[in-house]
């Protein structure tokens, strides 16, 4: 059973997550509140699985509620849920420690993908919040040159270009070398920053 509250100021959006997911697939709603802080306070009396979080809230938005949450449970898993997928709001999310975004306008079938993939300890990203970081990329008009001294050489010149939008393919024709070779840079690269997706490298590095 997944034990998980919401934090979201608008009560049609929680009464509606809840009705939604409770009960649904092993998920249960513990509580729901309109207020960030009520639910850090509710979070010292009661174990929770899960936080589904709204990004934007008038008191303390999802983005601070998270950081605080992250520091006095850092086992807990925060899913932020908005209406929004604009590049700010991602990036400074997966900062404060969330560990997925989902989309509120998302089926139910994808909502509980997202709960059960971010409890599982994986990280979730809806398609739409990918394709904001990698169109964010894309567009681009300053090159950036990454100098990381924990990187070797050839690890930042991939890196580079990564985060310049190309393919594993593209880039090994740009460094002449094999795609396979580009692959285990980028492998050795995402395990020296610690994660496992393009995109989180794109949250760290902007």
């Amino acid at each position: 059973m997944i034990k998980a509250i919401i934090v979201d100021n608008h009560k049609l959006v929680r009464e509606e997550l809840s009705s939604m997911l409770h009960n649904k697939e092993g998920i249960r709603i513990l509580n729901q509140f309109e207020s960030a802080q009520k639910a850090i306070d509710y979070l010292d009396k009661v174990k929770v699985d899960l936080v589904l979080m709204d990004v934007k809230m008038p008191d303390m938005n999802g983005i601070e509620a998270t950081r605080i949450i992250n520091k006095l449970h850092p086992r807990l898993p925060v899913l932020a849920l908005s209406m929004f997928h604009d590049k700010s709001n991602i990036i400074d999310m997966f900062k404060s420690g969330a560990k997925g975004y989902a989309l509120k306008t998302s089926e139910e079938s994808e909502l509980i993908k997202a709960i059960k993939d971010v409890t599982n300890g994986e990280l979730y990203y809806a398609k739409e919040v990918s394709d904001t970081m990698l169109i964010s990329l894309l567009n681009q008009t300053s090159k950036r040159k990454i100098n990381n001294p924990d990187l070797s050489k050839r690890e930042n010149e991939v890196l580079t270009f990564v985060l310049d939008g190309l393919t594993d393919k593209d880039i090994g024709e740009k460094l002449q070398i094999s795609k396979r070779t580009v692959e285990k840079h980028r492998q050795n690269i995402m395990k020296k920053y610690n994660v496992n997706k393009t995109v989180q490298l794109i949250a760290l590095l902007n």
